[in-house]
């Protein structure tokens, strides 16, 4: 519901919606619109009230700002360095072609015992950036580091966790509807939720899930700090051709870090907790029983006004938990997430058959053509080449 202008007394203003204020004056805008962010916030929207758990139905917000905020204490680290050798300690030794006065502040640098030795001071230039690649590479080395007990690993396995419980819970509404009247029931449904997420990751094959998507992430990372290595190369080459000053080449050095390293590096992060999220939801649903009975997935969007093209038309599909393998993410930083169906729910806005869930598949895949110009077996998503099987489990609660 967009912000529009309206009218008081007379006096031409805007206001969020049909029945929001009208604010006048100057910044009348932009208390309008939020105002709008407010009332979503809240939970309503015109007139219909929205649960407010579906702005991110995953309910990993937390865990992915905690990941976000480790990336970014590590590229501002790498940023700080760049400053430090590049700029402030001159580490090409790029003044000291201007004339003798740097000369000087070298010379009484040394004597009163300050480091302001070039770092990557060689005779040729080809031989300084060479240097500094691996320089570069070692304090890149951390985003991607083979330690198995460093952050995504954590982060990853929280997701899973978070994922495998939801599950769980939204697997015993009835259970829980139960327990939210009374204490003593409430700690024995903790208390059967903790014991299966405990069971579940005593499982083999949930130890060995979380490697594999702990490698995924590893690997991206890895990726990453190679494209940022290239860039940085580049850059560096760029500005010493140039001639450019030491600090107007470490601000280009840090822009392409920002750019290429901390923008990358972020979306992978938000990425593969949402993966391990799905996946744990998955895992734990086909332990539960979910299969056997023919409860199937269903396909929940953030439902908000930032839902993307991509995920909209997928609001609702219904799938065989085989089926929604790989399905989320549906795009980098997706907040798509999955909940039983058939555990009682009403099947208003549930798209079951083969026929219409292929043309939900294609609506989406055919967006993602328009959006990147790509051919339809280019997309790499799994859903594009998905096979949607023509038997379907009857919804229980007919």
């Amino acid at each position: 519901m967009p912000v529009q202008k309206c009218s008081t007394d007379g006096v031409s203003g805007w206001k969020w919606g049909k029945s929001g204020k009208c604010f006048t004056g100057f910044g009348a805008k932009a208390k309008a619109a939020k105002q709008g962010r407010a009332i979503r916030a809240s939970g309503f929207v015109g007139n219909r009230k929205r649960t407010v758990t579906k702005s991110d139905p995953t309910r990993t917000k937390t865990l992915r700002r905690a990941f976000e905020r480790e990336i970014r204490r590590i590229i501002n680290h790498i940023k700080r360095q760049i400053n430090k050798q590049v700029g402030q300690l001159d580490g090409f030794a790029l003044n000291e072609q201007n004339g003798p006065d740097y000369r000087l502040v070298r010379r009484i640098g040394t004597i009163l015992g300050v480091n302001t030795n070039a770092k990557f001071e060689f005779a040729r230039t080809s031989k300084q950036v060479d240097e500094f690649e691996k320089w570069i590479q070692e304090q890149l080395g951390e985003l991607a580091s083979t330690n198995k007990d460093k952050y995504w690993e954590e982060f990853v396995a929280k997701g899973y966790e978070k994922g495998a419980g939801r599950a769980f819970t939204d697997s015993r509404k009835a259970q829980r509807a139960q327990a939210a009247g009374s204490a003593e029931k409430a700690a024995h449904f903790a208390g059967s939720k903790e014991e299966f997420l405990r069971s579940a990751f005593g499982q083999a094959e949930s130890v060995d899930k979380l490697k594999l998507l702990a490698s995924r992430t590893f690997t991206d990372l890895k990726n990453v700090e190679s494209a940022t290595a290239a860039e940085i190369r580049r850059v560096l080459t760029d500005g010493l051709a140039q001639g450019k000053n030491p600090w107007e080449i470490a601000r280009d050095l840090n822009k392409a870090v920002d750019t290429i390293g901390k923008n990358r590096a972020l979306i992978i992060a938000r990425t593969e907790i949402i993966r391990a999220h799905s996946e744990g939801q998955l895992d734990a649903l086909e332990q539960l029983g979910v299969e056997e009975v023919g409860v199937m997935v269903e396909w929940s969007t953030a439902g908000d006004d930032r839902v993307c093209p991509l995920c909209q038309p997928l609001e609702g599909v219904v799938l065989k938990t085989k089926e929604a393998r790989g399905i989320i993410p549906r795009h980098p930083q997706c907040r798509c997430a999955f909940v039983p169906a058939n555990v009682g729910e009403g099947t208003k806005g549930q798209v079951r058959g083969k026929s219409s869930i292929d043309d939900r598949f294609g609506t989406s895949v055919d967006r993602e053509e328009r959006r990147k110009r790509v051919k339809r077996k280019r997309s790499k998503w799994v859903g594009a080449d998905k096979t949607i099987s023509e038997k379907r489990p009857p919804n229980l609660f007919d």
